[in-house]
């Protein structure tokens, strides 16, 4: 179910951050005791005890680093989901505010604690301004745009008024994303949003035929017949097997 998915997806986490071979869970106990502010040794009991599935066990050594080395952005990455788990709203989110800003913490981390975080934020809307709050952190990292990757989640749960904030966000200019908020836009009858935006999306993909069907139906909606006609002479000529398409040219 989704709780073994969350533990088997924090026992990678967890993996990420633990070095090399699994020590001994009691050489690692006593090598907290005796050296209560080695930091790397939490690390290594906490994911020990999760892959043993003695999961009361890695959150009594999470609260430990916690308490031992208050200032362990890492202790909260295995906080957020036990706090998660306990439905703790208050001390889920002040450990994913941790994880976020942390400079210590790999983006992949980061990148999972917050789509469990989104989960929770789902079932606790209120959350969602947590959400909004954290994008920023996310701004610098090469490779991923939050707000596509967060309408696309919002998309899939049928929630088009937040898929289409997050879209709009986005900087991204990737065809998924846009099909996503043309989609939208159609759903929702903007018609001067979708003639818009598929127009200047034409000329960054002149061969997607979807994006004429999109500015023919928007313009046809605004009553710019000669144009609508315009776009859908224009983008016949790219429809490849797809019938659904071709019958919306043709209608």
């Amino acid at each position: 179910g989704t709780l073994s998915k969350t533990i088997e997806m924090y026992q990678l986490q967890l993996q990420n951050m633990s070095k090399g071979n699994k020590p001994n869970i009691n050489d690692l106990v006593e090598a907290i005791k005796s050296n209560p502010k080695a930091e790397q040794n939490y690390i290594d009991l906490i994911y020990a005890y999760s892959v043993n599935n003695q999961e009361d066990k890695a959150f009594e050594t999470a609260l430990l680093l916690e308490k031992e080395l208050p200032n362990s952005d890492l202790a909260h990455v295995s906080l957020v989901k036990f706090h998660i788990q306990a439905n703790d709203i208050s001390k889920a989110t002040d450990s994913y505010k941790r994880v976020i800003k942390s400079s210590k913490i790999d983006f992949k981390i980061k990148q999972r604690v917050l789509n469990e975080y989104l989960i929770f934020a789902t079932k606790n809307p209120q959350l969602l301004v947590e959400i909004d709050n954290s994008i920023s952190y996310f701004d610098n990292n090469v490779g991923m745009d939050v707000n596509k990757e967060l309408g696309k989640f919002f998309y899939n749960k049928n929630n088009f008024e937040l898929a289409q904030k997050y879209i709009e966000k986005s900087n991204s200019n990737d065809i998924e994303a846009i099909d996503l908020l043309l989609n939208i836009y159609d759903f929702n009858k903007q018609f001067e949003k979708m003639a818009k935006k598929s127009e200047v999306c034409i000329d960054l993909f002149p061969t997607k035929a979807n994006l004429y069907y999109y500015a023919a139906k928007g313009n046809n909606n605004l009553k710019n017949f000669k144009k609508a006609k315009d776009f859908l002479e224009m983008g016949i000529d790219y429809v490849i097997d797809d019938q659904n398409l071709e019958a919306g040219f043709c209608k």
